[in-house]
């Protein structure tokens, strides 16, 4: 009788039921939720609000050349007073809103645009052609709408070509607004568009970077999700069998090696049964792997496997009582199954060998005969000796992991 008979006999299933795998807490929170599109958009959403950071460099241009015109002429600072303010109003409304949508984002370029060239319509009046071409800031006004969209759009063909194009149709409608002419007008917008090419293609490679980093970010979270779960599986697994063993341990057994002791001790016989409960008691406590048993529960095992009567059990075990906590492998629970059964089926006498050497166990069953030897592990040698049937096997053993 072994401990999962043991368990049956009680009532108490099978050790490791699905009954007992509940969920177990993880040591660290799971990183990709179920809904991982959602996840995915929202990252992306965090890094289009990067696009409004061209409106902090708007704002930026504007600050600059209101301070550089308003030493020539104060009525200058009307104008450049309101473009700051839209600017801190675009910037605020991308950033808390997680970068907008697509159409938020060319709505405000519209609008920007718009206002900029009304702007400049009014700046005209206080700032002379020679002064605006030394301006700097002011033409790179359309840089922000290139940046807005190279950070916060799709980046598809017609976003691309936006994006290099918005900064150069600005420089050639103010170049318009101030007037200038034939080669003034084509020296003017070839500086401030190369300029502007160039910056946008930083600024794209940055973008890509951001996306990259999204993705492999994401992906990432996704493995490490998928491997969390795994390792909560394995937790649950090892959890469950915790479960059963404390319970069969602790409380089943412990009762029935009391009971069996008890019943011994009134007719008079050897506490075989509770010894043997005690046994599996021990080795379920200590079982470095599933599937091993100690020396003396399988000595236990097969003693108490015949039937009471003319199957009465001889044993020789001069046995240590170090080398009986020894455990068998784990590998070798279909042979020490197979054995137990075939005691179960010996003829009278049946007589029991142990003994343990370098770390293995030499076992030999001798019985008149043994009704049922049907799948007889390689391990298990049978020979017939004075007309009685042998069994002998060798087992390795393992100390047990406390």
């Amino acid at each position: 009788m072994n401990a999962r008979q043991l368990a049956g006999r009680l009532g108490l299933g099978e050790p490791a039921s699905d009954h007992y795998l509940l969920p177990v807490a993880l040591t660290r929170e799971t990183v990709a939720p179920a809904g991982g599109d959602a996840l995915l958009d929202s990252w992306r959403s965090r890094n289009c609000s990067a696009s409004a950071s061209a409106w902090l460099y708007h704002l930026g241009l504007d600050a600059f050349s209101a301070i550089e015109h308003f030493r020539r002429d104060p009525r200058s600072a009307g104008p450049f007073g309101c473009l700051l303010l839209r600017d801190v109003v675009a910037f605020a409304s991308v950033y808390c809103d997680k970068g907008g949508s697509q159409a938020v984002t060319k709505a405000l370029i519209s609008m920007a645009a718009a206002t900029d060239l009304v702007a400049a319509h009014a700046l005209r009046q206080h700032i002379p052609a020679t002064a605006f071409e030394a301006d700097r800031a002011m033409s790179q006004f359309g840089l922000s709408f290139g940046w807005a969209v190279q950070l916060g759009s799709s980046r598809g063909p017609g976003e691309r070509l936006a994006a290099y194009a918005a900064p150069v149709a600005m420089q050639v409608a103010l170049s318009s607004l101030w007037g200038l002419r034939g080669r003034r007008r084509a020296a003017y917008v070839l500086r401030e568009a190369a300029w502007s090419v160039i910056a946008l293609s930083c600024i794209a490679q940055l973008s890509a970077l951001m996306r990259q980093a999204v993705d492999d970010g994401y992906a990432a979270a996704v493995k490490l999700n998928a491997l969390a779960a795994a390792e909560n599986q394995a937790r649950a697994t090892l959890q469950a069998r915790q479960d059963t063993h404390d319970h069969l341990v602790n409380r089943a057994l412990v009762d029935f090696a009391g009971w069996a002791e008890t019943m011994a001790m009134k007719a008079g016989l050897a506490p075989l049964v509770a010894d043997l409960a005690r046994a599996e008691a021990d080795g379920w406590r200590h079982c470095p792997e599933a599937g091993a048993v100690t020396v003396n529960c399988l000595r236990l095992r097969i003693v108490c496997a015949p039937q009471p009567g003319p199957g009465t059990v001889a044993q020789s075990a001069n046995l240590d009582p170090a080398d009986g906590l020894l455990f068998t492998r784990g590998a070798d629970h279909a042979t020490v199954s197979w054995l137990t059964a075939a005691a179960r089926s010996a003829g009278s006498p049946l007589s029991v060998e142990l003994s343990v050497s370098q770390g293995s166990l030499d076992l030999n069953l001798a019985a008149t005969s043994f009704s049922d030897l049907t799948g007889r592990p390689p391990a298990v040698a049978c020979s017939a000796e004075a007309g009685r049937t042998v069994l002998a096997a060798r087992l390795a053993l393992q100390a047990g992991v406390r």
